[in-house]
């Protein structure tokens, strides 16, 4: 997922949630948790569901990555499918896993240095042909 896939959901999030009220989100919720206050915001509550759903990484890992309160990382995850549901939007998983906080960050590592090493010398700013 680049940056302008993740942008697109987030935008068709926010509609969605305009256009349906929360109440009405979640049947086995009388009101539903997106409206509660907390350290996340709507595009990180996104970002933590596509992670954990994506690459099937644990809520505690998510913890530990974000310096969140774990009720905030399970509420995001609780939270957010009903609203994918709605969007007819599903999470497909990787082909590979990163289950802890060790394993996305090497995760995350790969890419980069994958990102790094595409890298032409001629993309260097300042570099002369």
């Amino acid at each position: 997922m680049n940056d302008g896939t993740f942008a697109s959901l987030l935008a068709a999030v926010e509609q969605y949630i305009l256009d349906h009220p929360p109440i009405s989100l979640h049947h086995l919720h009388a009101r539903h948790r997106i409206l509660r206050r907390g350290p996340f915001s709507l595009s990180d509550r996104l970002l933590v569901t596509v992670i954990h759903h994506r690459w099937k990484t644990q809520h505690q890992a998510l913890t530990r990555l974000l310096g969140s309160p774990r009720g905030a990382v399970s509420d995001a995850i609780h939270e957010m499918p009903p609203v994918l549901e709605g969007l007819d939007r599903r999470i497909r998983p990787a082909p590979i896993t990163a289950p802890t906080a060790h394993d996305l960050t090497n995760l995350i590592d790969q890419s980069n240095i994958k990102n790094w090493t595409n890298l032409s010398a001629a993309s260097w700013p300042g570099k002369r042909p």
